[in-house]
């Protein structure tokens, strides 16, 4: 494959997942330093990633911020974690790569998904964040199993749109799950 038909967001695929799984039994510490040199993640000393493989384009983990187990975190252009915020076990966040074909009409959009201070989220949810995703300081979604999508099918145009605007909690919010 050449380098002008080689898609721009295929280094962060299967490669890194990859990677990480097989780190995925060397220690913390020591995965922590590897993690930022192989890929350049910004990962503050007492941050920490469980048995997860968290595969942004870009990291940034600050202080306290914590990753549990069996998480898949991977597709995003940024995964922010602000002091204290954490994400629980059994969450699959991900994303649609920027530069990916299906959505070459909304070249402003960014996937990414940031957590400020003190936020977090619980259990076994699946968030898509292929448009901008923020939980605002002390926010946390709650409960078990939530879907949020920042993308939809645009009917009458027949072609995958995100949402107009960004994906955002207040500062202090909580989202329970839908009954």
């Amino acid at each position: 494959m050449s380098a002008s038909s080689r898609k721009p967001y295929g280094r962060w695929g299967a490669g890194v997942a990859l990677v990480q799984l097989a780190l995925l039994p060397v220690p913390w510490s020591v995965r922590r330093r590897l993690l930022q040199r192989l890929f350049g993640y910004e990962i503050h000393p007492t941050a920490t990633i469980g048995f997860s493989i968290v595969a942004p384009k870009r990291l940034r983990m600050g202080p306290g911020a914590v990753s549990r187990h069996l998480n898949l975190i991977r597709g995003m252009d940024l995964l922010s974690m602000d002091a204290g915020a954490g994400i629980s076990r059994g969450n699959w966040i991900y994303a649609t790569p920027a530069g990916a074909p299906v959505y070459a009409h909304q070249p402003e959009r960014r996937p990414e998904f940031i957590l400020e201070e003190g936020s977090g989220i619980t259990r076994r949810h699946l968030i898509d964040c292929s448009a901008s995703v923020r939980l605002g300081r002390y926010s946390m979604l709650v409960g078990a199993g939530t879907q949020l999508l920042t993308h939809g099918i645009t009917v009458r145009e027949n072609r995958t749109s995100r949402g107009r605007r960004r994906s955002r909690s207040g500062t202090s919010a909580w989202w329970p799950p839908a009954p």
